[in-house]
């Protein structure tokens, strides 16, 4: 009975023992104690008394293994979630860092791209600028060249040269004249976008005359020899034109005006003396004249079809030359109940030069 209580009691010391051993080595391990720690743990331990339990407890072998594990666990644990939360830190931060950077490159693109597309705009001002200068030049050295082909410039003024035939009517006709020809040569100013032109007109025109028989006063006949007079005449006349709805170069013209007619070359004694004032029966007369000045007024119209720089035009007048002379007896027994005006028709085709 006593070498059992003497054995239970050195078990009993062994365990207790061993716990504490177990304890320091693993404070050894985890966390080491500072010198001066130590030092005022054994001064104070040399000074009191160690204070030991009279009551000794029982711990098994594995509950002081548990408790070494879970220390190691905690510290193990610590250590992870300090190392955890240094990474994420270190991420925080890391991350940070990029997105400054990225809204560092974010703006130095953007201000790069603001700049280009400046730059881009200011070029295309620049060649849009540059492209219609060219154009302009274009257009004007068009212009020009399409100028340099007119004589006038197209700027309204026009000069034509056209001939043709005339024919007698009435009173001119009856008194023995043949159509002759005639030449025209129109000077005027009419634009194309406009309606009213003012024109100068130049004509020439020749009869071909025959003979004329007439009644003497004491009731005998005389025959006159009619030769080929000559009618030279300037004209101001106002034209008004209007272009045809399908041939746009196509223009319908009217022309009117007045001006002066000069009458030669018919004879003193001839039946177109005698109209317009001379004594035909009377040879030696001093008053007969073989030339005469009268006024007279035409009206008409034309066609004038434009090519290039230049128009072509066919174009009629109804022309009344003013006789004014006495309508005497001697001439109505003469020349019968005569009118007091001469009238032809020229027909003629030209071209005009603009």
């Amino acid at each position: 009975m006593t070498t059992a209580r003497v054995l239970l009691a050195a078990a009993c010391s062994a365990a207790l023992t061993l716990p504490q051993a177990a304890s320091a080595q693993a404070d050894t391990t985890s966390r080491r104690v500072t010198t001066t720690t130590r030092q005022d743990t054994t001064t104070r331990s040399s000074r009191q008394p160690r204070v030991t339990s009279q009551q000794r407890l029982r711990v098994q072998k594995g509950e002081a293994a548990g408790i070494i594990d879970t220390r190691a666990d905690s510290i193990a644990a610590a250590e992870r979630a300090r190392a955890d939360s240094a990474n994420m830190a270190m991420q925080r931060q890391q991350e940070a860092i990029a997105t400054i950077e990225r809204a560092r490159r974010d703006s130095v693109a953007a201000l790069e791209r603001v700049r280009a597309d400046s730059v881009a705009r200011v070029e295309a001002m620049r060649r849009d600028s540059v492209s219609r200068a060219d154009s302009i030049r274009a257009v004007e050295e068009a212009q020009r060249r399409d100028l340099a082909r007119y004589r006038f410039g197209n700027n309204g003024w026009y000069m034509g040269l056209g001939a043709g035939a005339s024919a007698p009517t009435s009173d001119f006709k009856n008194l023995g004249y043949n159509s002759g020809f005639n030449v025209h040569v129109p000077i005027g100013w009419h634009r194309d976008n406009a309606a009213l032109g003012i024109r100068f007109d130049m004509n020439y025109n020749r009869f071909s005359g025959r003979t004329f028989t007439g009644s003497a006063p004491v009731g005998s006949a005389v025959t006159l020899q009619n030769a080929n007079p000559q009618v030279l005449s300037a004209t101001f006349n106002v034209t008004l034109a209007t272009p045809l709805t399908l041939l746009r170069n196509v223009r319908l013209y009217g022309v009117g005006g007045a001006g002066l007619y000069h009458f030669r070359s018919f004879g003193g004694n001839s039946a177109l003396g005698g109209f317009l004032g001379n004594d035909v029966l009377e040879t030696n007369e001093p008053n007969n004249k073989n030339t005469r000045n009268k006024i007279g007024a035409q009206a008409g119209g034309g066609l004038d079809w434009t090519v290039g720089t230049s128009s072509v035009y066919v174009e009629s007048r109804f022309v009344n030359i003013f006789a004014d002379r006495d309508d005497d007896v001697a001439f109505r027994d003469f020349f019968g109940d005569r009118g007091s005006s001469l009238r032809w028709v020229p027909i003629v085709l030209g071209v005009k030069i603009r």
